[in-house]
């Protein structure tokens, strides 16, 4: 046995590192605050689906059964997520949150949760970059109905109502177009135009074709997206959805945001069966103000304008985090932390294929360095 390992979370991040860990060795523990493992994606609305193949969003050790088709619902996913830990023996606490993660004066770390304090040689923090609802100031000030996606499950409750859904991105788009058949009236308003691609191109997915090109420069791939959004989805700029600016690569690497997976929505809004409206600025009592002037009264509304990282609650004060809230380096060794490794990175190439290689670069680093330890005689 190499050492002792406490993994924080029970999602694709976690539970590959923690897989990883256990086959060099290490004893480990996976802490997860939640009901189950992959709690999130099986608490997700019922209509959502991967929108990386299957084939390329197994992780290491397990492969997905090709009986699930090319792309997995979130209930699926979870299902995989659960016989993956059963498959790998994994030691998961269920709804055991971490409260703390300090360094004792040699060199182990402490996780604190509510019953008890575990001491490790290495600590994998993959409690989600994108794990915190963010609602927008105005959100206090409407008095009607109102989610964040996070909360959203399905469209029945919605049927007959007015509905205004905020974003731009995968959830926006997929949640206005789940309520189809459903809400009397679907508006979806925008402050960013997003950059749409097809799920797939000539037999051939969006996300095979990503990860076959990674080495490209960001350059080549700003200007095919750009240019296949002009060529499939130029005519949606009459309907509100203008054509983006910035390329999928630079966007993502300067605000964080993903392409959207072009599942449908862009016919919805042809269709006028979405209207695509400007951004909201305002809201009070019943009415949102739109940037563009307009006032709305609609029923409910669905912010789906994002989330934020949760590591500043465990490793705010260990020097780790950059000023917006994640790690100084993914799935590698952090400065001035031996040990500490902060795992779930986000990838144009797919976050759950991105986890597995993290994983990977997790596992030699551990082993490097409990081995210096094991050396130099530490003891803990």
């Amino acid at each position: 046995m190499t050492g002792r390992a406490v993994v924080i979370g029970a999602g694709s991040a976690g539970l590959a590192s923690a897989a990883e860990l256990g086959r060099l060795g290490f004893a480990v523990t996976v802490l997860e605050a939640g009901e189950h493992v992959g709690h999130r994606w099986r608490n997700r609305y019922r209509s959502l689906r991967l929108n990386t193949l299957r084939a390329l969003s197994a992780l290491p050790g397990l492969p997905i059964p090709r009986h699930h088709g090319n792309w997995l619902s979130g209930g699926t996913f979870a299902d995989y997520l659960r016989s993956y830990a059963e498959h790998h023996d994994l030691d998961v606490l269920i709804s055991t949150p971490a409260t703390a993660v300090t360094r004792d004066a040699g060199t182990a770390w402490l996780v604190d949760t509510a019953e008890q304090q575990l001491r490790a040689d290495v600590v994998v923090v993959a409690t989600g970059n994108a794990a915190v609802p963010v609602l927008p100031s105005w959100a206090a000030g409407f008095t009607g109905e109102i989610l964040h996606s996070a909360d959203y499950r399905e469209p029945e409750p919605f049927a007959g109502k007015d509905v205004l859904v905020v974003g731009s991105g995968n959830s926006a788009t997929e949640i206005a177009t789940d309520l189809i058949g459903h809400a009397r009236d679907i508006r979806l308003s925008v402050r960013t135009s997003p950059l749409l691609v097809p799920t797939s191109t000539l037999g051939v997915s969006t996300h095979r074709m990503s990860v076959l090109g990674a080495g490209l420069p960001d350059a080549v791939w700003n200007a095919a997206g750009l240019s296949t959004h002009w060529s499939l989805y130029r005519d949606l700029a009459r309907l509100g959805l203008g054509q983006p600016e910035v390329g999928s690569h630079t966007r993502f690497r300067e605000t964080g945001m993903a392409p959207v997976a072009e599942r449908g929505f862009a016919r919805a809004v042809r269709r006028h069966q979405i209207q695509v409206v400007t951004a909201t600025e305002t809201a009070t009592g019943n009415e949102v103000r739109l940037s563009d002037g307009t006032v709305l009264r609609p029923d409910a509304v669905v912010l789906a304008i994002g989330y934020r990282p949760s590591f500043p609650a465990l490793l705010g004060d260990l020097d780790v985090l950059t000023d917006n809230g994640t790690p100084v380096r993914w799935g590698g060794p952090i400065p001035g932390a031996p040990g500490l490794f902060v795992v779930g990175a986000p990838s144009l190439q797919g976050d759950i294929r991105e986890h597995g290689r993290e994983a990977k670069r997790v596992g030699r680093a551990a082993a490097v360095i409990t081995s210096a330890h094991h050396a130099h005689g530490t003891t803990r």
